[in-house]
């Protein structure tokens, strides 16, 4: 009974995939045939652009408001961003620039600084 139960299965995920793989074909023989009369894919596709804005710019002014307004050395800043507290320090005195994820995590720090307040207090 039980060879026959996973058999069962086995033939349940084999159809799924199958189902699966005949979708991925039927689309993109539908998109082959939309690009070989030249005509315009938004017709036949939903298309999305999106467009993040980019992260912003810290002087190591800024840095250091950003660290104050949390109230926290820079041996916890360090731990709330996920660096080094020597890289903190580098930040602050311009001698290192914060990475893109670095300041994408800044920008938030500052949108919401009670948020990170409340953490802070928390751990």
């Amino acid at each position: 009974m039980k060879k026959s139960r996973q058999r069962g299965q086995g033939q349940r995920q084999n159809h799924r995939h199958t189902s699966v793989g005949s979708r991925i074909i039927q689309g993109l023989s539908e998109l082959a045939t939309v690009l070989e009369r030249g005509e315009a894919l938004e017709r036949h596709f939903t298309v999305r652009t999106v467009t993040i804005a980019q992260p912003t710019s810290y002087s190591p002014a800024r840095i250091r408001r950003t660290r104050l307004q949390l109230g926290a050395s820079q041996a916890v800043f360090a731990q709330i961003v996920g660096v080094s507290a020597k890289l903190i320090e580098h930040w602050e005195s311009g001698i290192r620039a914060p990475s893109l994820m670095a300041r994408r995590l800044l920008d938030e720090i500052n949108a919401q600084p009670n948020y990170w307040r409340r953490k802070l207090r928390a751990a």
